[in-house]
């Protein structure tokens, strides 16, 4: 499936990653050979890792997991720090790190009515992830978005791309072909 939709719309297949996985001396050789087998490009995968697994490992692991990241950017495979918001949170190190899409948790995208002080705070963090994202040059995916309205709310944020329910909820593949090939009429880009 994968290598048919990447074929037919050069769309990548976006693969979550568990600090148990990212840990294992044959990671890369694993994540190569998958690719091999499905017969797909470097292009046509992304890794999601949460900053909590990619940061949370130690030290000597953490140096170990992001090396094996970078080999595998050099192989074409593109890294997404998930959930970003929830672990570490040091927007400082992102600079840093193999990353080349960061996604928002939907904690942030989540709107709430009011005026209150976290409902501030919240949306003060998600700009200023936006804003590091633009400057760094990453695509900022928000997550969870459900609502028109939230959906506006990105916008006027200038995030750049959304992923939820309002979009599309998860699809076996035969119906996500019938989507990609416009058969939902939606309109709407996930």
């Amino acid at each position: 499936d994968a290598r048919r939709w990447y074929e037919r719309y050069g769309i990548s297949v976006n693969v979550n990653v568990s600090a148990v996985q990212l840990r294992r001396p044959d990671f890369v050789a694993m994540v190569l050979q998958a690719l091999a087998d499905a017969e797909l490009p470097g292009q046509a995968l992304v890794l999601e890792i949460t900053e909590t697994e990619l940061m949370g490992t130690g030290a000597h692991r953490g140096d170990q997991a992001i090396g094996y990241l970078h080999e595998l950017r050099e192989h074409g495979v593109r890294v997404a720090i998930d959930d970003f918001g929830t672990g570490y949170s040091s927007l400082a190190y992102l600079h840093s790190l193999p990353v080349d899409v960061v996604k928002i948790d939907g904690a942030f995208t989540t709107l709430a009515s009011g005026s209150d002080t976290a409902t501030r705070q919240r949306h003060a963090f998600t700009q200023a992830i936006i804003g590091l994202c633009e400057s760094l040059d990453l695509p900022a995916v928000a997550e969870k978005v459900e609502t028109s309205e939230q959906q506006e709310f990105l916008r006027d944020m200038r995030c750049p791309l959304g992923q939820g329910y309002l979009f599309s909820k998860p699809v076996p593949a035969p119906a996500l072909d019938a989507l990609l090939d416009g058969g939902a009429g939606s309109g709407r880009a996930a």
